[in-house]
């Protein structure tokens, strides 16, 4: 909005701030210099597109996209407090449970069984990834770990907030083992989808 031409290169950089003003403890999520806008003559402007990517340690939550341009200050200017915006912005991470588990009452040992199990996103962002496997073990008690892998079964549907899928699958029992047993689903055994800290209750019986 000057009355001169913008000569050299500057850079527009975008943060990621607790707050609406920019302050040095801002995490940078990306700078780009102005090489294909310059020399910018006066009153015109330019767009840009840009993809960016958060870390998976930033903590969930309100935060704010704050753009600077010319952030390293290299372009002579009378005003600077106009050379920054701060948009809304929320971190969200999906949260994958299995909310329900059917098995049969009983079966002998080595005997195929129909197993059916519900697993909902109880995030409030998306699972990004539309592909990962579910995790079937017998448990000799009602805490999960240590367990004998019954099979695996994958799921090619990504989740959006509040959206479940169910899984019905036939598993053949273990012809070494006897007595009581509990059946455990673990969704995203692999660990394919980013959950920040929630994959500690991706396993029900």
């Amino acid at each position: 909005v000057g009355t001169t031409s913008v000569e050299g290169t500057w850079h527009d950089s975008i943060y990621l701030s607790d707050d609406s003003t920019y302050d040095d403890g801002d995490l940078l999520l990306v700078s780009r210099d102005s090489s294909a806008v310059t020399p910018l003559p006066p009153s015109q402007e330019y767009t840009r597109n840009i993809n960016i990517s958060v870390p998976i340690d930033v903590p969930l939550g309100d935060k704010y996209l704050i753009l600077k341009t010319d952030s390293k200050g290299v372009v002579l200017e009378y005003v600077r407090l106009n050379n920054e915006t701060a948009i809304p912005f929320k971190t969200t991470a999906s949260d994958l449970q299995v909310d329900q588990v059917n098995v049969p009452d009983e079966a002998w040992v080595g005997q195929k069984i129909n197993l059916s199990w519900i697993v909902k996103n109880h995030g409030d962002g998306p699972t990004g990834t539309g592909s990962w496997k579910d995790y079937v073990y017998l448990s000799a008690d009602q805490t999960f770990g240590s367990d004998y892998l019954l099979g695996t079964v994958t799921c090619d549907s990504a989740l959006d907030p509040n959206q479940a899928y169910t899984q019905n699958t036939l598993l053949q029992l273990p012809s070494s083992l006897n007595g009581l047993y509990y059946v455990f689903v673990k969704a995203d055994g692999d660990g394919k989808v980013y959950e920040t800290g929630n994959e500690n209750n991706n396993a029900n019986y």
